[in-house]
């Protein structure tokens, strides 16, 4: 911008003076270069403080405010857990509010019929995919068997083939829904897994503790040993 103005120099004066001009601006930017990168850092920094200690403090308010649902028993743990609009079929499960029974029963229904509308998705994805995969593998088997295989095994592998090959393929793709439905209808299995690594978590616990013991009573006998010194 000060590049910009005009100036009235004399005639001699006129080189001397365009030499210094060039030389303050060019001197003048990288100043203010280096004095705006200073503030960005700064500012940087001081945000990345503000912004842990923010994420520290949203994280409290969060666990304080669904640590109580989040060991609830009874399924109460439902009329909070969920976002909008989600929360909104929560309606059904205030019938059943006043009663724990109830409201357990209620509850589970509530999450498992969540659980299997979320997969639906994965599971109708799964099927058109591999239905729409049994022609261009139905076609391939073909070519390899025609093309890689001797004369005499290319026609009866291609007799065997043409019109048993659909009914494999489907009966492959059945079988590949049938155990993908199976892995999720397996709650059992995330239970089992969830307690053994509660044990496995505690008896970790219990060698920090074990181990912290037998420092502090290294400690001890070493003071004991200096006084008797």
């Amino acid at each position: 911008m000060m590049g910009s103005y005009s100036y009235n120099v004399k005639e001699e004066y006129a080189n001397l003076h365009a030499i210094f001009m060039m030389l303050h601006i060019f001197f003048a930017y990288v100043f203010m270069l280096n004095y705006l990168v200073a503030i960005l850092s700064t500012i940087y920094e001081q945000m990345m403080e503000k912004g842990d200690f923010a994420f520290k403090c949203n994280k409290y308010k969060y666990i304080e405010r669904y640590n109580i649902s989040f060991q609830d028993q009874w399924g109460y743990s439902e009329l909070v857990v969920h976002s909008p609009p989600l929360n909104l079929s929560l309606i059904v499960l205030l019938l059943a509010v006043l009663d724990k029974n109830a409201m357990q029963s209620a509850s589970k229904m509530f999450s498992m019929t969540n659980f299997w509308m979320e997969n639906m998705f994965f599971i109708s994805y799964q099927l058109v995919y591999e239905l729409s995969m049994v022609p261009v593998i139905y076609i391939r088997v073909l070519i390899n068997v025609v093309t890689l295989a001797g004369p005499l095994e290319a026609i009866k592998l291609s007799i065997a083939w043409i019109p048993g090959g659909i009914f494999y393929l489907m009966y492959g793709v059945s079988c590949d829904m049938y155990y993908f439905i199976k892995i999720l209808c397996d709650y059992k299995m995330d239970n089992d897994v969830q307690a053994l690594k509660q044990e496995e978590d505690k008896l970790q616990d219990n060698i920090v503790i074990y181990s912290e013991i037998v420092e502090v009573l290294k400690c001890i006998l070493f003071i004991i040993k200096q006084k008797e010194k």
